[in-house]
Formats: structure tokens, C-alpha cells, sequence
């Protein structure tokens, strides 16, 4: 079995949740976790995540590369500590993942539930929600809402 695996993808701790956000290049990961950080969430990484799972089962995400960077697109590529000083963690337990999609009308609309599954990393389950996002739509916001949802009841699957 594989000690680790490298995810495209940014982890940031939402509401004392380990959040990995994943989703197409241009969706809007770096920005969410930029829009995370100035709201008072902490972030791990940024563009790739190193996760492995520790003796108990649990699925730990860090920064593929120290200091951890983000890219800013037309601003250039940044050090997360010196943006963000004191708002960085080393790692996070992952306790879901949340997909940035392109929202799609024949799919979404009218949508009052949770677009939910399980995602397998290294042999350890992890839910996984798809989250639709249009044109506007505040990213960080909507991930946000997630995580206060899933701490609050869990957020499955109905």
C-alpha cells in the first residue's frame, strides 16, 4: 500500500473542520482559501496536497512543499505565511472533501440536497460533496455553509 498520495487540490481548516477542496484548474480553490484565510480560517496548502493516513485510520493532509505557496492569478505566486501570518497550519486532519463544479442547469437547479459521496484515500472513506458553483457565487461562502452543516448533522446523503 502507497505511504502517501499527492492531490490537486487546497486543505483549510473551516469551523474545526479539515476541509480538502478539489475541482478543475481556474475554479476557484485558491481564491476560496484566500477568502477563507481573511475570514479567520486556517489554511495548510495550497495547489497540491500531500495526505497520508496515521495509525488510527485518519487521513492527514500537509503541504507537498515548505513554506507552503499560493498562486494569485496576475498577481504572481506567494508565501501563505506571509499573507496569511498566524492564519497557517502545518496539517489538518481531512474530514471531507469539497468539489468546486460548474453549475449546470439540467443538473442543479431546482437541487435541495446535498450532491454527496465517498471518496477512497488510502483505503479510508471520506465523504465528498459536489458543489455547484455559478457565475457570482461566493465560493468561500458556500464551503463555509458546508462545513457548518456538516458539523452541525453530518450533512449525508438523504
Amino acid at each position: 500500500m502507497t505511504d502517501y498520495l499527492v492531490v490537486q487540490g487546497s486543505l483549510v481548516v473551516v469551523c474545526r473542520k479539515g476541509v480538502l477542496i478539489t475541482g478543475k484548474p481556474g475554479c476557484g480553490k485558491s481564491m476560496a482559501i484566500i477568502n477563507l484565510a481573511l475570514t479567520g480560517s486556517e489554511v495548510v496548502c495550497d495547489e497540491l496536497v500531500k495526505i497520508h493516513r496515521s495509525k488510527d485510520n485518519v487521513i492527514i493532509g500537509e503541504p507537498v512543499k515548505s513554506p507552503a505557496m499560493i498562486e494569485v492569478r496576475g498577481l504572481g505566486i506567494f508565501r501563505l505565511d506571509d499573507l496569511f501570518p498566524g492564519a497557517i497550519r502545518q496539517s489538518s486532519v481531512i474530514d471531507f472533501a469539497v468539489e468546486l463544479d460548474t453549475y449546470d442547469a439540467s443538473r442543479d437547479l431546482g437541487r435541495t440536497e446535498a450532491d454527496f459521496f465517498q471518496t477512497d484515500f488510502l483505503g479510508v472513506m471520506i465523504p465528498h460533496f459536489r458543489a455547484p458553483v455559478a457565475h457570482g457565487v461566493n465560493t468561500h461562502v458556500l464551503i463555509e455553509v458546508i462545513a457548518r452543516a456538516y458539523s452541525q448533522n453530518g450533512l449525508k446523503q438523504n
